[in-house]
């Protein structure tokens, strides 16, 4: 699957073959680029804490997952990115039911709590810090 969605992607976006630079030599690979986009949307982990073992900057690895996004949302979105059907709807809510959530649409592991109570030191760097609840489950 991961092949698959790499070389779909580095077909689609020139972005993601590897190039020479101007001193000529050659750029990272495509799926070192695409490892950094799963990485971080599978760890939730920042593109600083990727560079060293990716060998990549984080520069690079944000601008790459940017494109890589729009890339995969551009290739697969019509099949896979959609909104529920009633059937999909039903089937949530009986998952959330048996395991003991009814009437529970969503996922309470990837929820987005806003903080209220701020650090004063925070509070004129930030706007919004956000809290992202992550649970182990089985």
């Amino acid at each position: 699957l991961f092949a698959r969605i790499a070389d779909v992607v580095t077909q689609f976006d020139d972005f993601f073959q590897q190039k020479e630079n101007g001193a000529g030599k050659l750029g990272c690979y495509p799926y070192q680029k695409v490892t950094a986009c799963f990485r971080m949307l599978a760890n939730g982990c920042s593109a600083d804490s990727l560079d060293a073992e990716l060998r990549m900057s984080s520069t690079l690895i944000l601008k790459t997952l940017k494109r890589f996004v729009r890339a995969v949302f551009h290739l697969f979105g019509r099949r896979y990115i959609r909104a529920p059907t009633r059937w999909n709807v039903e089937l949530l809510l009986q998952e959330g039911e048996r395991r003991g959530f009814p009437s529970m649409l969503g996922s309470i592991d990837c929820m987005h709590w806003e903080c209220t109570v701020i650090i004063y030191i925070y509070s004129s760097v930030h706007q919004n810090i956000w809290l992202v609840l992550n649970l182990l489950s089985d």
